[in-house]
């Protein structure tokens, strides 16, 4: 089976469906809620399939706004409708682990299975080898200045040649961000902070 075909599958789709419910979340720009969209669920999974098997599927602008940063400033969120949530939630169980393979041991950010309390841990066993140095660093604005190019171009080469999911990454990566104010506009660089699995945007060394 492909990589497609897997996200397609019944028992994936479900699953997916099954993490957007648990982890609850806003409605998206098509204003449908999760309790809405679980009516009819299995009729809404069958309809969401056929069209990305027809290549048919496009995904609903994304429910732009800002929230205040605890270190002060605005975060930009950009919500996915449900529907969209759920494939992504879907390709997220696929490609996890395949790109699992490509982190490095210390990284411990967006991980399945990894915590801030184990990263903490790691820093104090590195503390108790006799390390006295700590480097704190940030990448200011990243989510919001990812290449798509450079993106799509990682995922290529880590998927070795099995290609099938790039298509649906791309629409959602070059997706339409509604703000609400003002005019909607396409997304040319950066990933929505407020869709899922975004291991699938974090680069390898981090």
């Amino acid at each position: 089976m492909t990589l497609l075909e897997q996200l397609l599958a019944d028992d994936t789709l479900f699953e997916g469906w099954e993490r957007v419910r648990k982890n609850q979340g806003m409605a998206g720009s098509d204003g449908q809620t999760i309790e809405h969209f679980g009516r009819n669920l299995f009729s809404r999974l069958l309809d969401l399939k056929e069209h990305v098997r027809r290549k048919s599927y496009q995904p609903q602008p994304l429910l732009e706004f800002h929230i205040t940063k605890p270190s002060g400033g605005q975060r930009r969120l950009a919500v996915p409708a449900v529907r969209d949530r759920v494939l992504q939630s879907a390709a997220c169980i696929i490609l996890t682990p395949i790109l699992e393979r490509e982190f490095q041991e210390q990284s411990f950010a967006y991980r399945v299975g990894r915590s801030v309390p184990m990263a903490v841990a790691r820093v104090a066993w590195y503390r108790d080898q006799g390390y006295q140095w700590v480097v704190d660093a940030d990448i200011q604005s990243f989510f919001d200045n990812i290449d798509h190019k450079l993106l799509i171009g990682m995922l290529r080469a880590n998927l070795g040649g099995d290609h099938s999911l790039l298509p649906l990454i791309e629409l959602w990566l070059a997706a339409v961000a509604n703000p609400g104010r003002g005019q909607p506009y396409l997304l040319t660089k950066g990933v929505p902070q407020g869709g899922l699995c975004k291991a699938l945007h974090k680069p390898p060394y981090a």
